[in-house]
């Protein structure tokens, strides 16, 4: 069995100010404990629940939603599929048609995959003030597609799903609420499914099809989690 690690690292909000979705809590750590004092060196951290590689739990954009505790371990845990679009641009949508024709490069269908990862790239950005714009869209119309395919976890290497839709140009300035920013996420009031982002490393899988992992901490009445995410490999 090989491992291929999917996860970014965890750092203070001054290693990496660019680590995550700019209205996320700042990631903060302070010493609880040193050697030469109490005998033994421990911390104490300040993360918001989507920080760094995370699920999103269908509370997070659903009030009747499942919290993060709640997920099944199995909903994150089994048969993968990575559709590539490291081709196209920031801000780019990935229609249908384009899914269409990546799972048709891939099996032509999900099989007995429930897991999809759209792989841009963009997690080679990280550490760098492009990770938080460059990105992909995947619209409400494609992710719900994907769903009606059989899909239940949907991830993404780059800092969101989908563009915030406030930061288009007709809307700047305009107050708009959580669904209208992110229609793909608000689907979570209608279909039960998850949302992944900041997935690392899915360029150095060599393979479109898998086994992922990506379990969350057991926070009670969480809207997501950071996870450990991998890539299990045969040897």
């Amino acid at each position: 069995m090989r491992l291929i690690d999917l996860t970014h690292p965890i750092v203070p909000f001054d290693q990496n100010p660019w680590a995550q979705f700019p209205a996320a809590p700042k990631n903060m750590v302070g010493l609880t404990g040193a050697f030469e004092g109490v005998g033994w060196y421990s911390r104490a951290w300040y993360l918001g629940e989507h920080c760094g590689t995370h699920v999103d739990a269908s509370i997070h954009f659903n009030p009747d939603g499942q919290p993060v505790d709640e997920i099944p371990l199995e909903d994150l845990c089994g048969p993968a599929v990575m559709l590539d679009f490291s081709h196209k641009p920031a801000g780019a949508d990935v229609t249908v048609a384009e899914l269409q024709a990546a799972l048709g490069r891939v099996g032509g269908s999900l099989g007995d995959a429930r897991i999809v990862l759209v792989r841009s790239d963009r997690s080679k950005l990280w550490g760098r003030p492009e990770y938080q714009h460059d990105m992909l869209n995947v619209p409400p119309e494609s992710t719900e597609w994907l769903i009606r395919q059989g899909a239940r976890v949907l991830g993404t290497d780059g800092c969101v799903w989908e563009v915030d839709r406030g930061t288009r140009p007709e809307n700047l300035g305009r107050r708009m609420t959580g669904a209208e920013r992110f229609p793909s996420h608000a689907l979570m009031r209608k279909h039960h499914f998850l949302i992944l982002e900041n997935v690392a490393n899915l360029h150095a899988v060599p393979v479109p099809r898998f086994t992922f992992v990506g379990l969350p901490l057991k926070l009670v009445g969480g809207s997501g989690s950071p996870i450990r995410a991998a890539a299990i490999l045969p040897d």
